[in-house]
């Protein structure tokens, strides 16, 4: 079995229902470039023309079976460092905070403010 590297991309603002692409490759350089030219996955091709930047997040040594299975399994949320940190701050946040007020500043917008103990 072929070992390379799987790779897992951020983008910095979802596409449609995307957040992330998961890709293999024994020539990582080389398939960036490709990624950031907008060659290669046809997702990544219509990221880039929709003007979304990404960020490489993690990789991980493994044949493209690896990647399969974790394609597959779904939810790259959970190999994210950048939404792991984000899901993981938000419950911390939520577990200090007694109370959440959402306050409207107009029409469309709100703040949700949190009161931590003691300031009740």
């Amino acid at each position: 079995m072929k070992e390379g590297t799987i790779y897992l991309l951020h983008f910095k603002q979802p596409f449609g229902h995307a957040r992330h692409y998961l890709g293999w490759t024994t020539d990582l350089l080389g398939r960036m470039a490709d990624h950031w030219e907008g060659a290669g996955a046809r997702l990544l091709h219509h990221v880039r023309n929709a003007g979304i930047e990404w960020v490489l997040v993690a990789t991980w040594r493994g044949p493209r079976r690896e990647e399969r299975r974790m394609k597959n399994r779904g939810s790259s949320v959970r190999h994210c460092p950048i939404c792991r940190g984000e899901y993981l701050r938000k419950r911390k946040l939520a577990r200090a905070l007694t109370a959440v007020i959402t306050v409207p500043i107009t029409e469309h917008e709100h703040v949700v403010v949190g009161v931590a103990p003691g300031m009740q």
